[in-house]
Parts: C-alpha cells; sequence; structure tokens
C-alpha cells in the first residue's frame, strides 16, 4: 500500500457519517487523527467517537512514519470539536461489563 494515495477526506468523512447511520450511537467508530492531521474537527463532527490506540509512550507500530500528535494538542482539537479526550483501556467498558 506504500505506493496507493490515501483516501480523499471528504470520502473517508462519508464513510464515517454513513456508517454512524447505519451502526447509531452505541456503536464505536475511530478514525486515527495522526493519518488526518487538520481534518480532526471534520471527522469528529462525521461521526467518530474514538480516536484509536494512541499512546504517548509508543511509535503507531503500524504507521511509523506517521507520529501520534502530542496529548495536549488532541485535547485542544478534541474540545474544539466539542468532544472530551478521554483514558480508555484497549477494551471498551460496555464490553468489558458484559
Amino acid at each position: 500500500m506504500a505506493k496507493v494515495a490515501p483516501a480523499p477526506t471528504d470520502e473517508l468523512v462519508w464513510t464515517i457519517a454513513v456508517a454512524r447511520v447505519l451502526f447509531g450511537p452505541q456503536m464505536n467508530i475511530q478514525a486515527p487523527p495522526n493519518l488526518n492531521a487538520g481534518a480532526l474537527d471534520v471527522l469528529v463532527q462525521a461521526g467518530i467517537n474514538d480516536w484509536g490506540g494512541v499512546s504517548p509512550l509508543t511509535p503507531d507500530y503500524v504507521n511509523p512514519e506517521a507520529p501520534w500528535p502530542e496529548i495536549e494538542r488532541l485535547r485542544e482539537e478534541t474540545a474544539s470539536a466539542g468532544k472530551t479526550l478521554a483514558e480508555r483501556l484497549t477494551i471498551y467498558p460496555r464490553i468489558q461489563r458484559a
């Protein structure tokens, strides 16, 4: 995939929005912030509720050429989009309680 261009942002936003409509509010929908710089607020508005496995301690092993954003910057951009950045385990609390 190294020679394949990423999907245009509008296609990603459309896909997220359709997934949110189809799967409803209970589904967790992720989009990695390190691969979508400059579009974070649009992704939140489209319907994501999870940035994925962002870590201030480890690199993105899948995309090592794209470092994670600084947590404070991600917190600020998330707040600007009207949401709150929160820590979570690798398993969602709803599933953990099941």
